[in-house]
């Protein structure tokens, strides 16, 4: 018998991360372990950009930010409000994309747990703050809004009087020319399950007639979401449409009883969907066409329950973030979970089917959260959100020449960075191979990289029996179209920032020998603070005769 040297390639990570119990086979395009990695959609693996501390300090005494907004007004300019601290002493913050932040109205935020709420109507963000009065906020000033209630209702539309009124209410949302008040306080009475419009048009006039008691179902609401030509209503088991166009065709539709969302800090929304946090049972994504879990692949995370306390659950975030939804978790790697988001967990829907996730943890253990909706459109600084560590507003994306995070202007930090493969046995588990020196294709700037390799036996995911390092020092440096000071067009070498190719270089280098098993696994971590990236792995085996 010849024995052949056999390849096995790894190619094409296009599946994202999957926390499945690692025992078991992955698919062919999935991974059990992805850090601080990106998947190209056209194959291979990057190290994700780092996030960058934006803007001026928030100066307060201790920081929990809850609720962020931001806001562009008629003539462009663009406002920011963050809800921070606990309830019923929360605060809220606002400020213009110049300026410093301002107080806004009085620190009685009683919105639970996310203290404060927002929407816009017109030039004005209209915030609600539970049982506190809600406000109107014009980008400088604050005005406080008479509450709502049996002594003022205006139930006449053609002549309401002049008195400015809004329900005191912990949720709220504007949709068809009408904003909706949920979770209401009337006359010192709470009305968990109650959902009030205002008059058409007008935000600052309410009848008293105008509710909707949704009862079925029980317990509370606890999110609001306009999506397409309904308004959603969350509850933490069930879910809620309220279709129409006004007071006579007003109609509430049953999405499910089985999920709901756990509160509106847990909840994002783009153009076709609606993703939302169901607990315990994980992410979901509603659209035309239904309810769909979309986090199967890492639902251990949820299933676990030494990964994310149940005490600490309303300390999470969802984002729709460069095209790709962003949830922040309390949860890591080991027990016991941690009481603050530590996680990110970041859904591509546009990789594979039904999309592909990856996992992200900052320097410094910073984490993004909240994070602000609609800033992707025309803005120098996209992809907003605030940090759960630093009194900062985070600009995601914004390094992408080192693997650091500068949660806080002038102290970058580096990031960890992993790669797990699935268990590799060549078509045949219990057949014994002589493993040899598999090949990486690597990607990596123009300095050196290392990337460390431990290799893993027989589904022992714990005990390292082989480990090297591949270090790739780049030999050739892209030709990018480029403009400076001192040349305004032309060709340079090692240095670009308009136009032109990567300027990443790839390369073939050899790991080292992984020894005699059945079945394999590598594991590889980049150095910190240091960008890398791989396009394949060509593992190769020698088979061995049975005895």
């Amino acid at each position: 018998m010849v024995n052949r040297l056999k390849p096995l390639n790894l190619m094409d990570f296009t599946g994202g991360v999957n926390l499945r119990p690692e025992t078991f086979q992955l698919m062919d395009n999935e991974l059990p372990e992805l850090l601080n990695m990106e998947i190209d959609p056209r194959g291979g693996l990057n190290t994700r950009k780092g996030w960058s501390a934006t803007g001026p300090k928030v100066t307060t005494a201790a920081w929990n930010p809850r609720n962020a907004y931001a806001h562009t007004s008629s003539a462009n300019n663009r406002s920011y409000l963050v809800a921070n601290g606990p309830s019923p002493t929360g605060q809220v913050y606002g400020r213009t994309n110049a300026g410093t932040w301002q107080t806004v109205g009085d620190a009685t935020c009683q919105a639970t747990p996310h203290l404060a709420d927002f929407t816009s109507w017109g030039d004005l963000v209209y915030i609600v703050r539970g049982n506190t009065p809600a406000l109107y906020y014009d980008g400088a000033t604050a005005v406080a809004l008479t509450a709502a209630s049996s002594a003022n209702w205006q139930n006449d539309y053609t002549n309401p009087g002049g008195t400015d009124t809004f329900p005191k209410c912990g949720l709220v949302a504007q949709a068809h020319g009408y904003v909706f008040a949920a979770r209401t306080n009337e006359d010192s009475t709470a009305y968990p399950n109650r959902v009030r419009w205002s008059h058409p048009s007008n935000p600052r006039r309410w009848a008293q007639p105008d509710f909707i008691d949704i009862l079925d179902g029980g317990q509370r609401i606890t999110a609001l979401v306009p999506f397409s030509d309904r308004l959603l209503i969350f509850k933490p088991d069930s879910v809620w449409a309220l279709f129409g166009y006004d007071a006579d065709t007003w109609e509430v539709a049953n999405v499910s009883r089985s999920i709901g969302c756990r509160n509106q800090q847990a909840v994002a929304t783009n153009e076709t969907a609606v993703f939302f946090l169901s607990w315990p049972q994980g992410v979901f994504g509603y659209t035309d066409k239904g309810v769909t879990e979309l986090s199967i692949p890492i639902r251990t995370i949820f299933q676990d329950r030494g990964g994310i306390d149940a005490d600490s659950v309303d300390n999470s975030w969802f984002g729709w973030m460069g095209r790709r939804l962003w949830c922040s978790l309390p949860y890591n790697d080991r027990a016991p979970g941690p009481t603050d988001a530590q996680t990110v967990f970041v859904f591509d829907p546009a990789l594979s089917e039904p999309g592909s996730w990856t996992m992200f943890r900052g320097g410094d253990s910073c984490v993004p959260g909240p994070y602000m909706e609609r800033t992707d459109a025309d803005q120098s600084t996209p992809l907003i959100a605030f940090s759960r560590q630093y009194p900062y507003m985070l600009q995601l994306d914004a390094q992408d020449a080192l693997a650091q995070d500068e949660c806080v202007p002038g102290d970058p930090m580096p990031f960890d960075t992993v790669l797990r493969t699935k268990w590799l046995d060549a078509g045949a588990p219990t057949w014994r191979k002589s493993w040899r020196r598999p090949d990486f294709l690597l990607r990596g700037l123009t300095f050196d990289t290392k990337v460390n390799v431990q290799v893993f036996h027989d589904y022992d995911s714990y005990n390292a029996e082989r480990s090297f390092m591949v270090q790739y020092t780049p030999d050739n440096y892209p030709a990018l179209w480029t403009a400076n000071g001192t040349d305004p067009g032309g060709f340079m070498y090692g240095d670009g920032t308009l136009y032109g190719g990567s300027e990443q270089t790839t390369s073939v280098e050899r790991g080292g020998t992984m020894g005699r098993a059945g079945v394999v696994q590598v594991r590889c971590s980049g150095d910190p603070g240091v960008v890398w990236g791989v396009n394949g792995i060509i593992f190769k085996f020698i088979p061995r005769r049975f005895r």
